[in-house]
């Protein structure tokens, strides 16, 4: 774990613990309401804490089904993981059916309240229980 977070930018001594990511596919509604299914990467620390706090990690949109966080895993568990990270890969990428509708701020809105959902019915399976309070950490690299 230490190697893939150096690979983002943290050097290895600074790393506490490690964290587990699950890739999870889950049931969300399309740009036009109707049912589909979306992926994305929740991750938990290593650590001895059994109660997270839920963090929705909305990243910057890709143009590539693989730029997401359930397919580039290493670029994404630098995300705020001393809690439980939740984030979606938005409609149409990772694991998702079709194709996205980019930048479509509603449906990456529902995709991400969604996986919140999911990680959350997910987490008990990984002996953590994630708190109602949800943080929304800013990404100042998106674009």
């Amino acid at each position: 774990m230490a190697t893939e977070l150096g690979a983002t930018g943290f050097e290895d001594d600074a790393v506490r613990h490690g964290v587990v990511a699950y890739p999870l596919v889950y049931r969300t509604v399309d740009a036009y309401g109707r049912p589909s299914t979306a992926s994305g990467l929740f991750v938990v620390p290593l650590n001895r804490e059994r109660r997270l706090r839920a963090v929705s990690f909305a990243h910057g949109t890709g143009s590539h089904k693989d730029d997401s966080p359930s397919m580039q895993r290493a670029k994404f568990v630098s995300a705020p993981a001393a809690a439980g990270a939740a984030g979606s890969d938005y409609l149409g990428m990772g694991k998702g059916p079709g194709l996205t509708p980019w930048m479509d701020i509603a449906s990456e809105t529902t995709a991400s309240l969604d996986m919140l959902r999911a990680s959350r019915a997910f987490a008990p399976r990984t002996g953590h229980v994630l708190e109602r309070e949800v943080s929304l950490p800013f990404n100042l690299g998106a674009r």
